[in-house]
């Protein structure tokens, strides 16, 4: 069977798997069971009850996405504040005469490969502008 996909069974009772012995819990009590997680997530009391079960399946993978979009926002502002810290981790030694503070980034870090691609194609136009500039000077001397 497929994710999300229900077998239909003529017992409308499925065990309980806390070792309880001869104990069942119905399905209905499995949807009760399940409710709040979908709740918590978005999907409302109608959906869930009165439209289409694949619903529950869609709303699954959405927060899926957003718990995955969630943690790359986390790294991402962790990578900001250790690039932060890096560049202000001179100014705590206390045995530096003239500590100074190294820059902080000039331009938000590239986290798409677009926004990658156009700043190595930015990077690679600056470096042979600076080439042209010095061949332009050593021809004329």
């Amino acid at each position: 069977m497929g994710d999300g996909e229900v077998s239909a069974s003529s017992n409308p009772h499925i065990s309980n798997t806390d070792g309880g012995g001869n104990s069942t819990i119905s399905f209905t009590e499995v949807f009760y069971k399940h409710l709040p997680y979908y709740l918590a997530i978005g999907m409302t009391w109608d959906e869930y009850w009165n439209q289409d079960v694949r619903k529950v399946i869609y709303y699954r993978q959405m927060d899926e996405i957003k718990k995955r979009r969630e943690n790359e926002n986390s790294w991402l502002l962790g990578a900001y504040v250790y690039n932060a810290l890096c560049s202000a981790s001179p100014l705590f030694n206390s045995f530096a005469k003239h500590p100074k503070a190294m820059p902080y980034l000039k331009e938000p870090i590239a986290i798409t490969k677009e926004m990658q691609e156009e700043k190595e194609k930015e990077n690679f136009n600056k470096m042979l502008k600076k080439m042209k500039a010095l061949a332009s000077k050593n021809k004329k001397e």
